[in-house]
């Protein structure tokens, strides 16, 4: 359902661009007031994480190569990223022998490539980063507790009022 009224909504903006109009053309309050695309990208990220491999299965073929470009566009504009490539990985395993003979989904299927490895390979640079700087904190802290001779090897003792609660 999302995917039509995406598509819908995509045709009444295009016609209305087409027809000459001046006036700015209203947001769908049955989407929401969110463009085509970011309403399907907001449908598929309500799906549980789980339910998400159940429910591209029980996509039809033709529903998924239309969703194929809209993840294009996530992944061009790095939004979820993370789900993107996700519901990309499903579907092409989910679809690979109808995909391989539908001439049309080559191109689309080329740019998927394309951006997947461009945007994992980002990702995994932010990760390394923030990696290496966690491990570097984690060696000044070390270093700063062995300089002021706390080793961290010692029990703590208990609060004040801890110790006050309790009976002897």
């Amino acid at each position: 359902a999302p995917l039509e009224g995406a598509d819908a909504e995509e045709r009444r903006q295009r016609d209305h661009a087409a027809s000459g109009s001046r006036g700015k053309l209203p947001a769908n309050p049955l989407m929401g007031g969110l463009g085509g695309g970011d309403y399907v990208r907001t449908a598929v990220a309500g799906v549980k994480a789980g339910d998400l491999e159940v429910a591209l299965t029980c996509l039809p073929f033709a529903e998924a190569l239309r969703l194929l470009p809209r993840l294009c566009q996530w992944l061009s504009s790095a939004s979820q990223v993370e789900l993107g490539c996700r519901v990309g990985v499903l579907l092409v395993r989910l679809h690979r022998a109808q995909l391989v003979s539908t001439p049309s989904a080559r191109p689309v299927l080329m740019q998927l490539q394309t951006l997947l490895h461009s945007q994992v390979g980002t990702l995994k640079d932010t990760l390394g980063f923030n990696l290496a700087a966690m491990r570097h904190l984690s060696r000044t802290s070390l270093t700063a507790n062995a300089v002021m001779g706390d080793d961290g090897d010692t029990a703590r003792q208990p609060s004040k009022r801890l110790r006050e609660a309790t009976p002897a």
